[in-house]
Protein backbone atom coordinates (compact mmCIF):
# COMPACT_ATOMS: atom_id res chain seq x y z
CA UNK A 1 0.00 0.00 0.00
CA UNK A 2 1.40 3.12 -0.91
CA UNK A 3 2.31 5.60 2.48
CA UNK A 4 1.70 9.26 3.03
CA UNK A 5 4.73 10.31 1.75
CA UNK A 6 5.12 7.84 -1.85
CA UNK A 7 1.35 9.52 -2.47
CA UNK A 8 2.43 13.15 -1.91
CA UNK A 9 5.56 12.81 -4.24
CA UNK A 10 3.63 10.78 -6.92
CA UNK A 11 1.21 14.19 -6.38
CA UNK A 12 3.62 16.38 -6.58
CA UNK A 13 4.89 14.98 -9.71
CA UNK A 14 1.76 14.72 -11.27
CA UNK A 15 0.63 18.45 -10.63
CA UNK A 16 4.21 19.56 -11.68
CA UNK A 17 3.51 17.59 -15.22
CA UNK A 18 -0.33 18.75 -15.21
CA UNK A 19 0.02 22.35 -13.93
CA UNK A 20 -3.54 23.51 -15.32
CA UNK A 21 -7.08 22.66 -14.21
CA UNK A 22 -7.98 20.76 -17.74
CA UNK A 23 -11.96 21.59 -16.79
CA UNK A 24 -11.87 25.46 -15.99
CA UNK A 25 -11.22 27.02 -19.56
CA UNK A 26 -7.16 26.61 -18.92
CA UNK A 27 -7.04 29.51 -16.40
CA UNK A 28 -6.32 28.07 -13.35
CA UNK A 29 -3.58 26.42 -11.46
CA UNK A 30 -4.13 22.56 -10.80
CA UNK A 31 -4.10 21.85 -6.48
CA UNK A 32 -5.71 18.40 -6.75
CA UNK A 33 -6.22 14.85 -8.67
CA UNK A 34 -9.59 14.55 -9.82
CA UNK A 35 -10.68 10.65 -10.85
CA UNK A 36 -12.79 10.90 -14.06
CA UNK A 37 -15.24 8.34 -14.32
CA UNK A 38 -15.40 9.18 -10.30
CA UNK A 39 -14.12 6.42 -8.41
CA UNK A 40 -17.87 6.32 -6.69
CA UNK A 41 -18.95 4.35 -10.06
CA UNK A 42 -16.78 1.11 -9.41
CA UNK A 43 -17.42 -1.61 -7.02
CA UNK A 44 -15.10 -1.55 -3.89
CA UNK A 45 -13.51 2.23 -5.69
CA UNK A 46 -11.35 -0.09 -7.69
CA UNK A 47 -11.60 2.95 -10.32
CA UNK A 48 -9.28 2.75 -13.57
CA UNK A 49 -5.45 3.30 -13.90
CA UNK A 50 -4.62 6.81 -15.85
CA UNK A 51 -7.79 8.58 -15.43
CA UNK A 52 -6.41 10.84 -13.08
CA UNK A 53 -6.89 14.22 -14.14
CA UNK A 54 -5.53 17.88 -12.83
CA UNK A 55 -8.11 19.71 -11.36
CA UNK A 56 -8.56 23.53 -9.10
CA UNK A 57 -10.59 22.76 -5.73
CA UNK A 58 -14.20 23.95 -7.35
CA UNK A 59 -13.73 22.15 -10.12
CA UNK A 60 -12.65 18.72 -8.34
CA UNK A 61 -15.87 19.18 -5.90
CA UNK A 62 -18.55 20.93 -8.07
CA UNK A 63 -19.96 17.59 -9.82
CA UNK A 64 -19.63 15.30 -6.27
CA UNK A 65 -23.56 15.25 -6.02
CA UNK A 66 -24.14 14.75 -9.34
CA UNK A 67 -21.65 11.80 -9.38
CA UNK A 68 -23.64 10.27 -6.49
CA UNK A 69 -26.69 10.33 -7.92
CA UNK A 70 -25.41 8.80 -11.67
CA UNK A 71 -23.26 6.55 -10.24
CA UNK A 72 -26.51 5.23 -8.32
CA UNK A 73 -28.40 5.30 -11.54
CA UNK A 74 -25.58 3.12 -13.35
CA UNK A 75 -25.79 0.04 -10.92
CA UNK A 76 -29.17 -0.28 -11.82
CA UNK A 77 -29.96 -2.93 -14.82
CA UNK A 78 -32.06 -5.90 -15.28
CA UNK A 79 -29.56 -8.72 -14.31
CA UNK A 80 -28.03 -6.86 -11.60
CA UNK A 81 -27.23 -9.40 -8.79
CA UNK A 82 -28.72 -6.98 -5.56
CA UNK A 83 -26.94 -9.39 -3.19
CA UNK A 84 -23.58 -8.57 -4.74
CA UNK A 85 -21.76 -5.36 -3.31
CA UNK A 86 -25.39 -4.61 -0.77
CA UNK A 87 -23.77 -2.40 1.61
CA UNK A 88 -22.18 -0.25 -1.08
CA UNK A 89 -25.67 0.15 -2.81
CA UNK A 90 -27.48 0.84 1.06
CA UNK A 91 -24.61 3.75 0.93
CA UNK A 92 -25.49 5.12 -2.34
CA UNK A 93 -29.11 4.55 -1.41
CA UNK A 94 -28.74 6.64 1.60
CA UNK A 95 -26.57 9.59 0.44
CA UNK A 96 -29.04 9.99 -2.25
CA UNK A 97 -31.91 9.88 -0.05
CA UNK A 98 -30.18 12.78 2.26
CA UNK A 99 -29.04 15.09 -0.52
CA UNK A 100 -32.33 14.53 -2.51
CA UNK A 101 -35.38 13.63 -0.58
CA UNK A 102 -37.88 12.11 -1.97
CA UNK A 103 -36.19 11.68 -4.70
CA UNK A 104 -36.10 7.83 -4.20
CA UNK A 105 -39.85 7.37 -4.17
CA UNK A 106 -40.47 9.29 -7.08
CA UNK A 107 -37.53 7.08 -9.07
CA UNK A 108 -40.25 4.05 -8.09
CA UNK A 109 -43.07 3.43 -10.70
CA UNK A 110 -46.62 3.23 -9.75
CA UNK A 111 -48.58 0.06 -10.74
CA UNK A 112 -50.52 2.21 -13.41
CA UNK A 113 -46.67 3.42 -14.68
CA UNK A 114 -45.88 -0.63 -14.86
CA UNK A 115 -48.75 -1.51 -16.74
CA UNK A 116 -48.69 1.67 -19.25
CA UNK A 117 -44.92 0.74 -19.59
CA UNK A 118 -45.29 -3.06 -20.89
CA UNK A 119 -48.66 -2.27 -22.85
CA UNK A 120 -46.76 0.37 -24.59
CA UNK A 121 -44.40 -2.54 -25.79
CA UNK A 122 -46.24 -5.43 -25.84
CA UNK A 123 -44.99 -7.23 -23.23
CA UNK A 124 -46.83 -9.45 -21.16
CA UNK A 125 -46.37 -9.72 -17.59
CA UNK A 126 -45.83 -13.13 -16.28
CA UNK A 127 -48.87 -14.85 -14.22
CA UNK A 128 -46.75 -15.52 -11.19
CA UNK A 129 -44.99 -12.04 -10.91
CA UNK A 130 -46.68 -9.13 -9.31
CA UNK A 131 -46.75 -6.05 -10.42
CA UNK A 132 -44.86 -4.46 -7.86
CA UNK A 133 -41.88 -6.98 -8.83
CA UNK A 134 -41.34 -5.99 -12.33
CA UNK A 135 -37.54 -4.08 -12.79
CA UNK A 136 -38.02 -0.94 -13.94
CA UNK A 137 -37.20 2.28 -12.51
CA UNK A 138 -38.64 5.94 -13.61
CA UNK A 139 -35.48 8.33 -14.72
CA UNK A 140 -37.91 10.69 -16.58
CA UNK A 141 -36.60 13.10 -13.32
CA UNK A 142 -35.38 16.66 -13.63
CA UNK A 143 -32.79 15.70 -10.90
CA UNK A 144 -31.55 12.72 -12.47
CA UNK A 145 -31.17 14.43 -16.11
CA UNK A 146 -29.52 17.28 -14.41
CA UNK A 147 -26.83 14.55 -12.73
CA UNK A 148 -25.92 12.34 -15.41
CA UNK A 149 -25.95 15.58 -17.95
CA UNK A 150 -23.40 17.13 -15.77
CA UNK A 151 -21.29 14.13 -15.20
CA UNK A 152 -21.22 13.39 -18.67
CA UNK A 153 -20.15 16.87 -19.92
CA UNK A 154 -17.35 17.21 -16.90
CA UNK A 155 -16.03 13.58 -17.98
CA UNK A 156 -16.17 14.51 -21.70
CA UNK A 157 -13.50 17.60 -20.49
CA UNK A 158 -11.13 15.00 -18.85
CA UNK A 159 -11.41 12.60 -21.85
CA UNK A 160 -10.85 15.30 -24.51
CA UNK A 161 -7.99 16.09 -22.50
CA UNK A 162 -6.81 12.89 -21.87
CA UNK A 163 -6.63 11.89 -25.59
CA UNK A 164 -5.64 15.60 -26.90
CA UNK A 165 -3.41 16.99 -24.62
CA UNK A 166 -5.81 19.84 -24.98
CA UNK A 167 -7.23 21.69 -22.63
CA UNK A 168 -10.56 22.96 -23.92
CA UNK A 169 -10.31 26.74 -23.43
CA UNK A 170 -13.09 29.75 -22.64
CA UNK A 171 -14.51 29.79 -25.75
CA UNK A 172 -15.02 26.18 -26.34
CA UNK A 173 -17.61 23.61 -24.98
CA UNK A 174 -19.34 20.30 -24.82
CA UNK A 175 -22.67 18.85 -25.97
CA UNK A 176 -23.96 15.76 -23.92
CA UNK A 177 -27.48 13.72 -24.83
CA UNK A 178 -28.00 10.82 -22.88
CA UNK A 179 -29.71 7.24 -23.25
CA UNK A 180 -31.58 5.05 -21.08
CA UNK A 181 -30.89 1.12 -21.60
CA UNK A 182 -34.65 1.34 -22.51
CA UNK A 183 -33.63 3.74 -25.43
CA UNK A 184 -31.05 1.61 -26.45
CA UNK A 185 -32.53 -1.62 -26.55
CA UNK A 186 -35.65 0.04 -28.68
CA UNK A 187 -33.37 1.65 -31.47
CA UNK A 188 -33.49 5.70 -30.15
CA UNK A 189 -29.62 6.18 -29.90
CA UNK A 190 -27.46 6.43 -32.68
CA UNK A 191 -26.03 3.67 -33.72
CA UNK A 192 -24.59 4.94 -37.12
CA UNK A 193 -21.93 6.66 -34.67
CA UNK A 194 -20.57 3.27 -34.12
CA UNK A 195 -18.68 2.97 -37.35
CA UNK A 196 -17.20 6.53 -37.40
CA UNK A 197 -15.49 5.58 -34.07
CA UNK A 198 -11.97 4.97 -34.36
CA UNK A 199 -10.45 4.37 -30.79
CA UNK A 200 -11.57 2.24 -27.73
CA UNK A 201 -10.91 2.80 -24.36
CA UNK A 202 -9.76 0.03 -22.08
CA UNK A 203 -10.39 1.28 -18.33
CA UNK A 204 -8.59 -1.47 -16.11
CA UNK A 205 -6.42 -1.51 -12.75
CA UNK A 206 -3.85 -4.01 -12.74
CA UNK A 207 -4.85 -6.94 -14.11
CA UNK A 208 -8.79 -6.13 -12.98
CA UNK A 209 -10.99 -5.34 -16.83
CA UNK A 210 -13.11 -2.63 -15.59
CA UNK A 211 -15.15 -2.23 -18.95
CA UNK A 212 -18.26 -4.16 -17.86
CA UNK A 213 -18.29 -0.92 -15.59
CA UNK A 214 -17.54 1.89 -17.25
CA UNK A 215 -16.27 1.83 -21.58
CA UNK A 216 -16.02 4.18 -24.00
CA UNK A 217 -15.38 4.90 -27.90
CA UNK A 218 -14.42 8.18 -29.43
CA UNK A 219 -13.07 9.65 -32.28
CA UNK A 220 -10.79 13.23 -32.98
CA UNK A 221 -10.31 15.59 -35.77
CA UNK A 222 -7.01 15.69 -37.48
CA UNK A 223 -6.19 19.16 -35.52
CA UNK A 224 -7.59 17.69 -32.30
CA UNK A 225 -9.95 21.23 -32.50
CA UNK A 226 -13.21 18.46 -31.74
CA UNK A 227 -14.07 15.13 -30.52
CA UNK A 228 -16.82 12.71 -30.33
CA UNK A 229 -17.43 9.80 -27.69
CA UNK A 230 -19.44 7.71 -27.12
CA UNK A 231 -19.41 6.15 -23.31
CA UNK A 232 -21.42 3.22 -21.46
CA UNK A 233 -22.41 2.96 -17.60
CA UNK A 234 -22.73 -0.87 -17.18
CA UNK A 235 -25.93 -2.35 -18.57
CA UNK A 236 -27.75 1.06 -17.38
CA UNK A 237 -27.27 4.29 -20.04
CA UNK A 238 -25.19 5.87 -22.45
CA UNK A 239 -23.72 9.34 -22.71
CA UNK A 240 -23.21 10.64 -26.18
CA UNK A 241 -21.29 13.60 -26.40
CA UNK A 242 -18.99 16.07 -28.75
CA UNK A 243 -16.51 18.75 -27.38
CA UNK A 244 -14.84 21.37 -29.58
CA UNK A 245 -12.29 24.39 -29.23
CA UNK A 246 -15.05 27.09 -30.70
CA UNK A 247 -18.71 27.28 -28.96
CA UNK A 248 -19.97 28.53 -32.16
CA UNK A 249 -19.61 24.56 -33.35
CA UNK A 250 -22.55 23.85 -31.67
CA UNK A 251 -25.02 26.55 -33.36
CA UNK A 252 -27.03 23.70 -34.48
CA UNK A 253 -27.43 22.20 -30.72
CA UNK A 254 -29.93 22.70 -28.29
CA UNK A 255 -28.86 25.88 -26.11
CA UNK A 256 -29.44 23.51 -23.33
CA UNK A 257 -27.58 20.71 -24.19
CA UNK A 258 -24.16 22.53 -24.55
CA UNK A 259 -21.61 23.36 -21.62
CA UNK A 260 -18.70 25.81 -21.47
CA UNK A 261 -16.10 24.88 -18.60
CA UNK A 262 -16.91 24.31 -15.23
CA UNK A 263 -16.05 27.90 -14.51
CA UNK A 264 -19.54 28.81 -16.43
CA UNK A 265 -21.46 26.18 -15.16
CA UNK A 266 -23.03 28.99 -12.33
CA UNK A 267 -25.15 29.93 -15.86
CA UNK A 268 -23.94 27.25 -18.29
CA UNK A 269 -25.44 24.29 -16.57
CA UNK A 270 -28.74 22.46 -17.78
CA UNK A 271 -31.58 20.30 -17.08
CA UNK A 272 -33.32 18.86 -19.74
CA UNK A 273 -31.94 17.16 -23.29
CA UNK A 274 -33.11 14.46 -21.20
CA UNK A 275 -33.59 10.51 -21.47
CA UNK A 276 -36.60 9.17 -21.25
CA UNK A 277 -38.09 5.87 -19.99
CA UNK A 278 -36.72 3.39 -17.54
CA UNK A 279 -33.87 1.57 -16.72
CA UNK A 280 -34.97 -2.42 -16.18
Amino acid sequence: MENSRARRRRREQFLAAHPVCCFCGGTTTATTEDHQPARTFFWERVWPEGYSFPACGRCNGLSRQDEHLSSLVAMIYPDAEPGIQAAEMRARFKGVNNNFPGLLGRMRPTARDVRRFLAARDIRKPLDVATSEVRIVNVDLPEIDRAVMRTGAKLTFALYYKHTGKIIGEDGGVSVKWFSNVQIVEGDFPHELKPVLQYGGTPERGKVDLSDQFSYWYVLTEDGEHAAFVMFFRKSFSIVSIASQRRSFFEAVPEDAVFGPLSQWDRDAPISAKASGALG
